[in-house]
């Protein structure tokens, strides 16, 4: 719902730029900065979370290592299945 809203405002009225733009020019210039220090944190944050998940996937690495070339000698459909 949120992309049919997004294209159709971007259709009638385009603007130079993503959806911080688009929120300023439709809502106010104060909500635009407001959604682009949002986005800002949001993604200062996201970054500690994948450190955080991709340490995790680096530590299941020998037990993933072990466990694939098992189920590539296993049939297709349980390698897909699993």
């Amino acid at each position: 719902m949120d992309n049919n809203c997004m294209s159709e405002m971007a259709t009638y009225m385009p603007v130079s730029g993503g959806f911080v733009r688009m929120a300023g020019r439709w809502v106010g210039d104060e909500f635009g900065i407001m959604a682009s220090r949002n986005f800002f944190s949001y993604k200062s944050l996201l970054i500690h979370f994948e450190i955080t998940a991709t340490n995790l996937a680096l530590s299941f690495g020998e037990m993933i290592s072990l466990l694939l070339p098992i189920l590539n000698i296993l049939a297709v459909r349980a390698y897909g299945e699993a």
